[in-house]
């Protein structure tokens, strides 16, 4: 859901959250903006704004030889260590019922 091209953020909530997490080679997007939301809220835009797509040059689809799964456990470590281990899970479970709904 978060995609750079499809999302705005405010200079000054890039500079509070610490903008791009450099440990990150892939989806740093998806944690910047987790961290930026959690913090300053969003505002949600219900129309089409772009195509997206994935394939070669993609970084998706050529990871540099890092995973998802290992970006995922980076994030997840990371909001755990900020924000605690229920939090993060009650986060999960949300953003599960609220994709399966889409």
């Amino acid at each position: 859901m978060f995609v750079n091209s499809a999302c705005l953020a405010r200079r000054e909530v890039v500079t509070a959250v610490g903008g791009y997490d450099e440990a990150l080679r892939v989806m740093e997007d998806v944690d910047f903006f987790t961290r930026g939301i959690r913090a300053y809220g969003a505002v949600f835009l219900d129309e089409p704004v772009l195509e997206y797509r994935t394939g070669a040059p993609s970084m998706m689809s050529a990871h540099h030889g890092k995973s998802t799964g290992e970006a995922f456990r980076h994030m997840y470590g990371k909001y755990a260590r900020e924000h605690g281990r229920v939090e993060l899970r009650v986060a999960q479970v949300v953003a599960k019922v609220v994709l399966s709904r889409l």
